[in-house]
């Protein structure tokens, strides 16, 4: 328990500092996403941000990053866009228990 405690810490303090070193954003994003995705052992991971009833891809890395980075997609499509519509987590899975990303609904890109 304490050594995740430290680790979170250790995290947040490495994105404070990629977050006061520039004033260019997708710079931090890409930060924030390099320190992020191997502590979540996810196989991608993309920053995502709302605007209006689209969201934008404003960061990637992983599985089809390429394809979905400054991309728009609807709102209301796929995972991503239940969780930002309800503003609750969403969690996919196989049935071991680890994320798949066949079982996501592929999005529509614009």
């Amino acid at each position: 328990m304490q050594s995740n405690r430290v680790l979170n810490l250790s995290l947040l303090h490495l994105i404070g500092q990629s977050i006061v070193s520039s004033l260019e954003l997708p710079k931090i994003f890409s930060d924030v996403i390099e320190q992020v995705l191997p502590l979540v052992q996810a196989e991608c991971l993309s920053i995502i941000l709302r605007k209006h009833n689209h969201r934008t891809y404003v960061a990637a890395a992983g599985l089809e990053a390429g394809q979905l980075l400054g991309q728009q997609v609807p709102l209301e499509e796929g995972v991503p866009g239940e969780g930002m519509r309800t503003g609750n987590v969403v969690q996919v899975a196989d049935e071991d228990g680890r994320f798949n990303i066949t079982n996501v609904c592929p999005c529509h890109l614009q």
